[in-house]
């Protein structure tokens, strides 16, 4: 067990600060509520639950949509705290008048300074990049603040390999036929069509510009949100371990990954791929590459995003 003061990650990042907060909750079980969401939040929530075995720490999952008086809460680290999406401050908005303690896992936050500002030093909160940390400073309020890493910078490949895929989860609904189906055509078209993966996120992050003639959005197919207020279990240790399994089965067959999904590049990078890694709309990645990963991953192409029609060129399109 590590102690709270020392805590690297295993690829050096410095979790001491969010351990510390972790440890401070006490001995009672924490509520842990994962950002639900897309395969990279899976990600996330792995990278947390190794955290937390180093740690010691008991927990108990929460729902995203549940209020925990006088508990000790954790909400799950991600990129949920923007005009986007409001699950993550409404879960804040809800819980943080009533919670023994709250802490916020490293986010990037870009809004909802008014729900911010009004927390108080019970509440302890962390950016994942530092834009998002000088925007919490600027706020004002007595709620601690602190500037952290991705929690998915936990997952090691080391760690990936003594973990077993879950059939509990793989025999779920929406997942049983429709992930086998994927994984056998993108690792089709890896073997005889293009070595080469682009994962190309087409939703409201994407920065714009014609996707990849033969684009496959890791995240989005493999995620499990669908199942989100079924069961908490698409949330589960084993659950999110399968999906870092599953992605790992993919990335490892690419010749090289060309991606602006921030935790498809996290995961390349934690297994050493060939990686070109882009911005998403707002300067997400580009603030974790910034922070976390082009020190620690030298090897990493970031490239600011190209004309469509020198993309194409470059595809051969």
């Amino acid at each position: 067990m590590s102690t709270a003061e020392t805590m690297k990650g295993p690829h050096g990042h410095d979790y001491g600060p969010v351990a510390q907060a972790l440890r401070e909750c006490g001995p009672e079980p924490i509520i842990y509520v994962p950002n639900p969401g897309n395969a990279g939040d899976g990600l996330i929530a792995l990278g947390t639950y190794i955290l937390f075995e180093k740690l010691g720490i008991s927990w108990q999952i929460g729902r995203s949509d549940g209020v925990y008086p006088d508990r000790s809460v954790v909400y799950g680290g991600g990129g949920s705290l923007i005009e986007l999406y409001p699950r993550a401050i409404d879960f804040l908005k809800s819980n943080h008048p009533v919670c023994r303690r709250l802490v916020l896992l490293p986010h990037t936050i870009r809004a909802f300074g008014d729900v911010i500002a009004a927390m108080d030093d019970r509440c302890t909160l962390f950016a994942r990049d530092k834009d998002s940390h000088a925007y919490l400073s600027g706020l004002g309020g007595t709620a601690r603040t602190g500037l952290g890493h991705d929690m998915a910078f936990m997952i090691s490949r080391d760690d990936l390999v003594s973990r077993r895929l879950d059939p509990g989860f793989l025999s779920r609904p929406g997942i049983r036929i429709a992930w086998l189906k994927m994984v056998t055509k993108i690792l089709w078209h890896l073997r005889f069509r293009d070595s080469r993966l682009h994962a190309m996120r087409g939703d409201r992050e994407a920065p714009g510009g014609d996707l990849p003639a033969a684009n496959f959005d890791l995240s989005a197919m493999f995620s499990s949100g669908h199942l989100n207020g079924v069961s908490d279990a698409h949330m589960s240790p084993a659950a999110c371990a399968t999906t870092a399994k599953i992605l790992q089965l993919i990335l490892e067959r690419a010749s090289l990954v060309e991606t602006n999904r921030l935790h498809i590049a996290v995961l390349s990078a934690v297994l050493g791929r060939n990686l070109v890694m882009r911005d998403n709309s707002y300067g997400k990645n580009r603030g974790v590459y910034d922070h976390s990963m082009k020190d620690v991953f030298p090897d990493i192409a970031f490239q600011a995003e190209e004309a469509a029609g020198a993309r194409a060129l470059s595809q051969g399109r």
